[in-house]
């Protein structure tokens, strides 16, 4: 609660900024309760690194962990690499949690925060997991599996989920925060592996590529072939389009010049080992 109000509260700073109307709103007050507003960290036992906590007083319950967690996705919380693996690592190594709510709604928000780590293997468990809700001949979403008794029938929020997984966990499409930009492909990680399979590919499943098409942003449509090394973009319609890697890389597509092909980095997986068996 606090992070989003803090949010709220920034963004409507700045936006009275850009439309010059900050003598419309009480700007030194908002800034002064947002710089007050507490999120609150904890130190594990046992000499585990910082991470956040639910509520200031937090003393190990298993509740809580999936607000935590989603500072990092979809909130886009400002936080160090440290402290986001340091979250995960506590809530869900040291906490089960998530296997009393086991909705694909909640394993899809899992896949997309390890792959957006670097945790390819976890990521992809993940998914596979959610990927047991589609039930019968026409492979419809149930809220359950079938071992836990499906749960709501034709489930969309449960497909929903599944796509999330997919666009913004494996595709890693993502606004950018600072200028509204288009955002794909793998995030770059620079850290050594701990533990974990070193040539586990971020591409889930076994699979070697992935095509997404007919994909709109604002006013453009375009298709986005990934694949282990390579991102193709083609653009479909007549407007332009202004895109970037995670890694730093931006091109613009016109009706001149549609396409466009990125070398994507090597990525390096990474691994807490915690998720063997769902």
């Amino acid at each position: 609660t606090n992070v989003v109000a803090k949010m709220s509260l920034l963004f409507t700073i700045k936006a009275a900024s850009l439309l010059n109307k900050t003598d419309k709103i009480p700007a030194k007050t908002y800034q002064h309760i947002a710089d007050g507003l507490v999120v609150a960290m904890s130190k594990s036992n046992g000499g585990g690194g910082l991470h956040h906590i639910p509520w200031s007083g937090y003393h190990g319950q298993d509740e809580g962990g999936l607000p935590v967690l989603m500072l990092q996705w979809p909130t886009l919380y400002e936080m160090s690499d440290s402290v986001a693996a340091n979250d995960l690592q506590y809530f869900t190594v040291k906490k089960t949690w998530y296997k009393y709510a086991p909705t694909s709604m909640v394993f899809s928000i899992m896949s997309v925060l390890y792959q957006r780590s670097g945790m390819y293997r976890e990521s992809s468990a993940f998914l596979s997991r959610v990927m047991e809700d589609q039930c019968g001949p026409f492979l419809t979403y149930n809220e359950l599996p079938a071992n836990l008794g499906y749960g709501c029938l034709n489930f969309i929020t449960g497909a929903g989920g599944l796509l999330q997984a997919i666009l913004y966990g494996v595709a890693g499409i993502q606004l950018s925060p600072a200028t509204d930009r288009l955002m794909i492909g793998p995030l770059p990680h620079n850290q050594p592996p701990s533990v974990g399979n070193l040539s586990h590919s971020f591409l889930p499943m076994n699979l070697t590529s992935i095509t997404f098409r007919s994909l709109h942003y604002k006013e453009c449509t375009f298709d986005y072939h990934l694949a282990e090394n390579t991102i193709q973009l083609t653009l479909t319609n007549m407007a332009t389009l202004q895109i970037s890697t995670h890694t730093g890389h931006t091109t613009t597509l016109t009706p001149q010049h549609p396409n466009h092909q990125f070398v994507t980095a090597k990525t390096v997986p990474l691994s807490l080992d915690c998720v063997s068996k769902l």
